[in-house]
């Protein structure tokens, strides 16, 4: 369940569709959930081709092998946030062992808190 395996296949696919280079970590969240934040600056006024552009690198990501090698992993759609001059879009793919799925959201709306307070 090695998620940082995804980032080389992130980075070509990002620059493939000319994005700029994206800022990514793997965080642990709960025992056994692990998540793969990628942030992309932009300049304002492109929210809405960057996440188009996001929604069509997340189809382009499930559909590798990499990916399909991840068992329970899921990608999260992309979220707009951050001050008005350089806005961020991100997306998340958390992935977990076996076991029982809970509520993921609460979890990753505190853990960015955390990112956009540093």
């Amino acid at each position: 369940m090695d998620l940082k395996r995804l980032m080389p296949l992130i980075r070509r696919e990002s620059k493939g569709l000319g994005m700029p280079d994206p800022r990514m970590g793997v965080t642990k969240l709960g025992k056994n959930l692990r998540i793969l934040y990628v942030d992309y600056v932009y300049e304002p006024g492109m929210a809405r081709e960057f996440q188009k552009k996001i929604r069509e690198l997340s189809e382009r990501i499930r559909t590798t092998d990499e990916f399909k090698q991840l068992e329970n992993a899921r990608i999260y759609p992309p979220r707009i946030f951050g001050p008005p001059k350089a806005l961020t879009v991100s997306f998340s793919i958390y992935a977990r062992k076996k076991g029982v799925v809970k509520r993921v959201s609460t979890w990753l709306k505190r853990f960015r808190r955390k990112q956009t307070q540093q």
